[in-house]
């Protein structure tokens, strides 16, 4: 379960972060989404800010302002009480693209800790909670170690 969606975008474009889920019916419902991710930057967003319901499956979708759209292989669900998020990345150029899996990372709150490696549940259970000094407002309250 993923609480929170980080696009980094590393390509030569501009891209917005958006989300297609699939309804209690099995309808595909593509969400609206973020304002502009320029090149080297990145947003951090809850789904459910977006219009993803409370557990439901959804993918990571890069809108390429004048280029070719990427949906992520990978499908995630959706939880706003779970304490993991999910970074993924932009790559390329407007043509020729990747929207790519990077890593799972911890959410305490509205704070994010970078996870390297492969996420087990014990590794979470030492991890310790953030201390408001730790809180950097310009990355939207990224923890630092």
């Amino acid at each position: 379960m993923v609480k929170m969606v980080k696009l980094t975008n590393h390509a030569a474009f501009t891209v917005r972060l958006q989300f297609i889920y699939e309804d209690s019916e099995g309808r595909k419902i593509h969400t609206g989404g973020t304002g502009n991710i320029l090149a080297g930057s990145s947003k951090t967003v809850n789904p459910g800010d977006y219009g993803v319901p409370e557990g439901a499956k959804f993918h990571v979708y890069a809108s390429v302002v004048a280029g070719k759209d990427k949906v992520s292989c990978e499908e995630f669900l959706y939880s706003s009480t779970a304490n993991i998020g999910v970074e993924m990345k932009t790559t390329g150029t407007t043509l020729i693209n990747k929207l790519v899996f990077v890593e799972y990372f911890q959410v305490y709150g509205n704070c994010e800790e970078v996870m390297k490696n492969e996420i087990h549940i014990d590794d979470f259970k030492s991890m310790q909670e953030c201390n408001d000094s730790e809180i950097d407002s310009q990355s939207n309250c990224k923890c630092v170690r």
